[in-house]
């Protein structure tokens, strides 16, 4: 593990992963990029915390889960 928020992308693409709804995903890893188009710039990347600012912003774009580590 890389730093106290994250895990390197490497390790979190290929680890156990799951879907969770994204209402409470907040404090989880990602396990993918999520990226809403457009604008098509990720929100989060694998490996990162995913905090509760990005939530409504997600589901503003339709997002309803994200894939978490397990």
């Amino acid at each position: 593990m890389q730093g106290d928020d994250f895990l390197a992308t490497r390790e979190a693409v290929l680890a156990e992963h799951e879907y969770a709804p994204l209402e409470s995903a907040a404090g989880m890893t990602a396990a993918e990029a999520v990226c809403p188009c457009p604008p098509g710039i990720p929100v989060v990347m694998p490996g990162e915390i995913i905090t509760p600012d990005v939530i409504p912003f997600l589901r503003s774009y339709g997002f309803s889960e994200i894939k978490v580590l397990k």
